[in-house]
Formats: C-alpha cells, sequence, structure tokens
C-alpha cells in the first residue's frame, strides 16, 4: 500500500498542463521595420502572433502574401521551386510555402504624418522557425502603369503609332525588371500579333465586366468638356484688365503708413510674395497665352516660375494646383481689400479683377471634380487587377537563442512511468522515476501559452531516452540459487534503460511511452551473464521538461566546487569620546 502515496504525484503531474496552459497570453508583439534601411528591427517571431509595422508613402495596398523561402534560395528561385513543384490544377489556388493574407489581416494607419502598413500575423498562419520569408504586396498604381493604359486608349482611339511605341518600350522596361527580380519573363507581343488577345494591359482594357472603355470615354467627354469651357473665358484677356494688377503694385510699394497692424503682420514680412505673384498673372495674361491656359486647368499652379508642367491626365495634381492659386488670389484680394480702406488709391477695379479670376479658378475646379471620380475609379479597377506596384521584404524567423538556435533540440526531462501494463507483476516497483532527455523535432518557445497557436506534428512528438533512478533487479544474480525469472537492470548498477516516444500536452508536460530494457536470466546456471537475454516492458507516464541551460549552469558551478560565502569585512573600531564630568 506504500506505493498508493505516489497516486497524488501523479495526479498533479496530469493537472499541470491547465496551470500551465492558464497563462495569461503577453501583448502582441509588433516588429518594425526601419525607414532607412527597410530592415526589421529584429528576427521576426515564430509560432506566435504579431504585427509587422511597415513604413509606405501608399494609402491603400492589396493583395499581401507572403513566402517561406525553400532552404538557402531567394525569392525568385523560391517561388519558381514552389510552383513547379505544385500540381497544374493547384497552381493558381494553392502553392505551398505560399500564403496569401486576408483583407482583415492587414490595413494602412496614418500615425502623425507618415502612413504604415500594419500585417498582422496570427492563427492559423504563423511562421516557422528557422526560416526565411519575403512579405511582398501591391501598392497604388503606378504612373508608369497608368501611362501604358493612357497609352493603349490613344492606340485604341486615334491609331496613334507613336502611343503604343512608348507603351511598347515601357512595358518591356517593366518585363525586364520583373525577369531580373523574380526569374519571370514578361514580353510584349510582335507586332503581327493580336494585342488585345496578348497583352495583360489590352486584356484588362477590353473586359467589358471592368468597363475600362467606357470609363476612358467618360473621361474624355468630361475633359472635353473642361477645354472648351476655359477656351470661352475672358477674364484677363484685354490689357485694361491687366493695368488694375499694375495698380495694385504700385499700392503696395507705396505702403507706408497705410498698413494696419493685422495687415503688417500677416504681410509686410513677405510683401516681395505678392508682388511676385501679382507680376507673374500680369506677364501670363498679357503675353503668354499657354501659361495661361495652365494656370486655368490647374496644369501650372500660380507660384511657378520654371517648375514642370503637371501631366493633364494628373487630375489630383491639377485640382492641388488650382487650390493653390484660388488661396493665393484670396490672400492678394484681402490685401487689396484692406489697401483700398485705409489707402488714398481706388483699388475696387483691382479687388472685383482678382475676384473673377478666383471665381473662374473655383468653377475649373468644381469641373474637375468629376474628372477626379472617374480617373480614381479607373485607377481602382487597374489597381484590383493587381497591375500596381510590387513592394517585397524580406525578413526571417532565425532567433539564435539558446534552445532555438537548431531546429532539432534536446530537452532534458524527469519523468515518473508504470510498466504495470505489460511487466505481469515481474516489475518489483509499480512506478518507476528516471532521468532522461527528449530530442525535439521543433523548437518550442515556452514564453508563449501552449494553446495560443496552432500546433503541427513536430510540436508534439520527440524521441526520449531515460536512466531509471531505482535498481531494477529481483532474486540472487549469481550463485547456485539463482533463479530462472531472476532480473537485473541494462545497467551495472542495474538501473535501467528507457527508449520511447514523447507526445507533449503543454510547455512543459508530456506523455511518454516506450520500452524499458532489462535483463532476465533463462537457466539456474552460476553463467548468468552468459544465459541472460535482454527483455523489455511497454510502459507509459508522465514527464516534465527541464531546463537544459540551468542544467548545464549548475553542473559548471559544482565542477568549479561552490565559492566561499562573502564575508564582509568586520567593522573598525568606534572611538567613543567621553566627557568627564
Amino acid at each position: 500500500m506504500g506505493h498508493i502515496n505516489c497516486i497524488p504525484i501523479v495526479v498533479s503531474l496530469f493537472l499541470l498542463p491547465i496551470w500551465v496552459n492558464a497563462q495569461v497570453f503577453r501583448e502582441e508583439n509588433i516588429v518594425e521595420v526601419d525607414p532607412i534601411m527597410g530592415l526589421p528591427d529584429r528576427s521576426l517571431p515564430f509560432d506566435q502572433p504579431f504585427i509587422l509595422k511597415i513604413p509606405t508613402s501608399s494609402s491603400k495596398v492589396i493583395g499581401v502574401s507572403y513566402l517561406k523561402h525553400v532552404r538557402q534560395l531567394d525569392f525568385g528561385a523560391s517561388y519558381q521551386h514552389r510552383y513547379q513543384k505544385a500540381s497544374p490544377q493547384n497552381r493558381q489556388s494553392k502553392i505551398k510555402g505560399l500564403e496569401s493574407l486576408e483583407p482583415s489581416d492587414y490595413e494602412v494607419k496614418t500615425i502623425g504624418k507618415q502612413n504604415y502598413l500594419l500585417i498582422s500575423v496570427r492563427n492559423p498562419i504563423l511562421l516557422d522557425p528557422g526560416s526565411t520569408y519575403t512579405f511582398f504586396w501591391a501598392e497604388d498604381v503606378s504612373p508608369k502603369i497608368m501611362g501604358l493604359f493612357d497609352f493603349y486608349e490613344n492606340w485604341k482611339i486615334n491609331h496613334d503609332s507613336v502611343g503604343i511605341d512608348k507603351a511598347r518600350k515601357e512595358y518591356q522596361k517593366i518585363g525586364d525588371q520583373i525577369e531580373a527580380k523574380f526569374s519571370m519573363p514578361l514580353n510584349w507581343p510582335n507586332e503581327q500579333e493580336d494585342i488585345r488577345q496578348l497583352t495583360r494591359i489590352a486584356m484588362v482594357f477590353e473586359d467589358g465586366k471592368l468597363g475600362l472603355y467606357r470609363d476612358y470615354a467618360a473621361l474624355r467627354s468630361k475633359n472635353r468638356q473642361l477645354n472648351d469651357k476655359i477656351s470661352t473665358q475672358t477674364v484677363l484677356h484685354n490689357d485694361p484688365s491687366t493695368g488694375y494688377l499694375l495698380q495694385l503694385i504700385k499700392a503696395i510699394n507705396q505702403k507706408g503708413p497705410h498698413f494696419d497692424t493685422e495687415l503688417r503682420a500677416k504681410f509686410l514680412t513677405d510683401e516681395s510674395l505678392a508682388i511676385k505673384r501679382l507680376l507673374r498673372l500680369h506677364q501670363v495674361f498679357s503675353r503668354d497665352a499657354s501659361q495661361r491656359l495652365g494656370l486655368m486647368d490647374g496644369t501650372i499652379p500660380i507660384d511657378c516660375e520654371s517648375c514642370t508642367v503637371t501631366p493633364p491626365q494628373s487630375y489630383s495634381d491639377r485640382a492641388a494646383n488650382l487650390t493653390e492659386s484660388i488661396e493665393a488670389l484670396d490672400e492678394l484680394a484681402w490685401m487689396a481689400k484692406t489697401l483700398n480702406v485705409s489707402g488714398p488709391t481706388d483699388l475696387s477695379q483691382s479687388i472685383a479683377l482678382i475676384t473673377s479670376l478666383k471665381t473662374v479658378l473655383e468653377q475649373n475646379h468644381e469641373e474637375l471634380t468629376p474628372l477626379l471620380a472617374i480617373r480614381a475609379n479607373i485607377e481602382n479597377k487597374i489597381y484590383y487587377q493587381a497591375l500596381s506596384n510590387l513592394t517585397y521584404l524580406g525578413t526571417s524567423t532565425f532567433i539564435y537563442s539558446f534552445d532555438t538556435r537548431t531546429k532539432l533540440s534536446i530537452t532534458p526531462d524527469f519523468g515518473l512511468v508504470s510498466s504495470r501494463l505489460s511487466d505481469k507483476g515481474n516489475n518489483p516497483y509499480p512506478f518507476v522515476p528516471y532521468l532522461g532527455f527528449h530530442i525535439n523535432f521543433r523548437p518550442i518557445n515556452r514564453d508563449l501559452s501552449w494553446k495560443s497557436y496552432k500546433h503541427k506534428w513536430g510540436h508534439y512528438c520527440s524521441l526520449m531516452v531515460g536512466y531509471s533512478m531505482v535498481p531494477l533487479a529481483s532474486g540472487p544474480l549469481h550463485g547456485p540459487s539463482v533463479a530462472a525469472d531472476s532480473l537485473s537492470g541494462f545497467f551495472k548498477d542495474n538501473s535501467t534503460l528507457l527508449t520511447g516516444l514523447g507526445f507533449r500536452l503543454g510547455n512543459v508536460i508530456r506523455i511518454t511511452g516506450g520500452s524499458m530494457w532489462h535483463f532476465k536470466t533463462t537457466s539456474n546456471s552460476q553463467q548468468v551473464y552468459d544465459q541472460r537475454k535482454l527483455r523489455s516492458w511497454l510502459f507509459l507516464g508522465v514527464s516534465l521538461d527541464l531546463s537544459l541551460k540551468s542544467l548545464m549552469n549548475g553542473l559548471s558551478d559544482a565542477l568549479k566546487g561552490t565559492r566561499p560565502r562573502y564575508q564582509p569585512p568586520m567593522p573598525a573600531a568606534a572611538s567613543i569620546a567621553v566627557s568627564e564630568e
């Protein structure tokens, strides 16, 4: 009955994983990517959720995926290897090692003035240890891609060979870049071949469900209306009108005491900017018709002397230029009104002229709004066809800690096993304690709750070798009285060898099963060792992981010997002054 006392120990060992797995999972990791170097600040965590925080200039992304590299191959070679290994029916849906994240797993957030792509890697898709990964995603549609569609649309409508030649050259440049990075050839078809069938751009453009052709037709129509309206706007068309601008410049130069406190605080420190704007308006509207048209349609901002003309199809930039010009004219009108009240010169004509020009630009900005919407719709359709900038980030999960530096790790353990189901009562011990080690097929991060991530077979299974802490022997082993059923241990001290498999239940505890090896005599002979045969019993039990690092540190301390305890020096005798009375 004495062995009944071991039952509470066994029960407590089985209850231990409940306590281990009840630990609260720590706050989700955030791995930041350096905006200058473009690299993560540390290795990515494996077997646990985390957030990858990546600086980006884009306001939206699509198609975030990551690829696990094959051994030491780079991204392109790994993709080709996995693509070729995949069956033809799976190549379009599932390639081993390539994971596409759900839209709910990533988003772009603005923090301060910087946009960040936040990628959440979480269950059931987690990273493996000791591996290299490449994350990649599509950002905003690049001007080059949009230019290709514009060139194609121009060729489609006007059959302009110049436009299609430009498109072919740009397309080939992109193809060369793709082939250099990913070993995937992308060639423009020969002139004799049908462009509409053999180019991705033509296929997308001609796709009736997408309706890009109709969108481009609406864009041309609205753009034509805007250009016709601008051609009829006569503000600042004649010299008398531009003379009112010179009148305002003269009033500013004669400001002297006529600037009140408010006007002085806002304009006096940089009144030259107002004069420059007025001189530019005078020059543009009296001498340069092309720049006048550019100011009216937003391809040239008002504060521009040698800047590059904004492309007509860049509608958002044109709208920004018009907004800038409207704000500048508003400031000029406010200044003119202030000078008109306090100064001797009548500036009412100048004020009316600037206000009229501001109204015209506001009308043009309003006419540009539907063009912005149509263009944005076109870009979105192209964007969601994955014809956008591809950005990628190389990372790894190589965490060189003591426990995870290799894929196969050795973990010492202590266990308590029983062979009662197979030993037929021959084992003198109902429970056998042992010390041993497990060979794990996958590193275990004990900082994580066991239930916090999805497990693979390597998390659970391990090979086990153990050494019993009690001698396994029954009956005399030598002499004439040796019994035929005498047992002896595997080792000289009669301790036995245990080998088997472990099945992990948590970060610390396993179920262990296998064979308990021993020797059994077969005859009543003094030559026991010549007659004994190796036998085994099946056993089942539980074991606890021990820290190999702590054990080795403890062994190192033991080999060095116990250091003498530190004895602080005796305090110096204090001299006590005794006053004599």
